[in-house]
């Protein structure tokens, strides 16, 4: 007995020394370098870097702090913390992958990368699902409006050999506080939208951002929105060319009505509001052009 506990006990002990050999004797210099590399090769289109970086255990990986991803465009992504772990056993098939877990305003975002033979060389294949994210906190949402929003976020994003992001995505109590009021008037003013669910797919190629669909539902109104956005620097002159439906509520209408000197017909024209009011969006974020069709 006294033999097994002196075994047990000189094992805890050397586990213990090479922990603390690889905690601090760690390359962080050599491993962010190295990470760093492998990274840009999984978002070529952005600029990563990093505060520091620590190894981790159960499961084996390392620990990013203070991650960021810049484009060309302005800040993209800022990671509090990120957690990579690789798959062992994989690092000896032909299709190496590596799990990734990060904090990311307030939220979580995790998934998998994969560096395959049937990748062509220097591509990879990345797959995230985004959770809780509170979309107050992500700044760089400023670049496109200057309206203030709120609510939370999850969804999925995939990003494949074909170099395309396709994403679907859910914004859940979502409130946008306007900069400049939809309606300002004596007795109706509309400074603030409220939707209780906007999903959205979109694919985003270069510079071309494919809206396929985006469906909302709100306190003033439901509808959807489809078509593309050709990305630009700086993110205000983007070109938007979006077309949709909007359906406002009823309790919204009877409100309106009541507040404006004409008939609603004569400011939409003869579409019926039942069916919803066709509208187009051109311009630029900084320009937009809205119009009824």
């Amino acid at each position: 007995m006294n033999t097994t506990k002196q075994w047990l006990a000189y094992s805890v002990y050397f586990i213990i020394v090479i922990v603390f050999f690889l905690y601090t004797q760690f390359p962080s210099d050599t491993v962010e370098k190295y990470i760093i590399n492998n990274l840009s090769r999984a978002v070529p289109d952005y600029r990563v870097s990093m505060e520091r970086i620590k190894p981790s255990f159960l499961p084996i990986g390392v620990k990013l702090y203070n991650v960021n991803l810049d484009s060309e465009t302005g800040p993209a992504l800022h990671f509090e913390t990120l957690k990579i772990n690789p798959g062992l056993f994989s690092l000896l098939g032909k299709t190496p992958t590596v799990s990734f877990k990060g904090e990311i305003y307030q939220g979580t975002v995790k998934g998998k990368i994969e560096f395959a033979e049937t990748i062509p060389s220097g591509q990879v294949a990345v797959d995230a699902k985004l959770s809780g994210i509170h979309v107050e906190k992500i700044t760089w949402l400023e670049l496109f409006s200057s309206s203030k929003m709120a609510g939370i976020l999850g969804g999925t994003i995939a990003y494949g050999s074909d170099k395309t992001a396709r994403t679907n995505l859910t914004l859940n109590d979502l409130s946008v506080e306007l900069a400049t009021p939809l309606l300002n008037m004596k007795n109706l003013t509309l400074h603030r939208l409220t939707f209780k669910t906007i999903e959205a797919r979109a694919e985003l190629k270069r510079k071309r951002l494919q809206v396929k669909k985006i469906n909302f539902t709100g306190d003033q109104a439901n509808g959807d929105i489809s078509g593309f956005i050709m990305l630009r620097s700086p993110v205000g002159k983007s070109h938007l060319n979006l077309n949709g439906t909007v359906t406002p509520s009823p309790a919204f209408l009877e409100e309106v009505e009541k507040n404006i000197p004409f008939e609603l017909g004569f400011l939409f024209g003869n579409t019926s509001g039942e069916n919803g009011f066709p509208f187009r969006i051109k311009g630029t974020f900084d320009k937009p052009d809205f119009s009824i069709k």
